[in-house]
């Protein structure tokens, strides 16, 4: 099981933190922490693409959605996700499973803030 950590002391956040902190779930603050949890990529797989400078693809296959926003991105970098939603006329939940998309496809990471930064 995997959470990610809310505000202390917020009522929305104390499910997900009381998990964390009696080890009930993985603590996840990015798409990284979950291919690492989920043992997705070996060390020496890891290690080899490093070695050899390869992060992602050079051409990922984006969908028309994940075109959009990181069209967005491109104009403006280091969005939050409550700005990149209004101005890519998606719907929050809709756009948190793109931006985590594209984090796996090596294409955003997150920053502190709910900041999306296009690599």
């Amino acid at each position: 099981m995997f959470a990610f950590p809310g505000a202390v002391g917020a009522p929305y956040s104390e499910g997900c933190n009381q998990l964390i902190r009696d080890h009930g779930a993985e603590l996840v603050t990015s798409a990284r922490d979950m291919v690492e949890a989920m043992g997705w990529q070996t060390d020496a797989q890891l290690s080899e693409a490093q070695s050899k400078g390869i992060e992602r693809q050079l051409f990922p296959e984006l969908t028309e959605e994940e075109q959009r926003v990181v069209a967005l991105l491109s104009r403006q970098n280091d969005l939050q996700v409550n700005t990149l939603s209004v101005q890519s006329n998606l719907p929050v939940g809709r756009l948190a499973a793109l931006l985590f998309s594209l984090e796996m496809k090596g294409v955003v990471k997150t920053l502190a803030g709910g900041t999306y930064h296009l690599l």
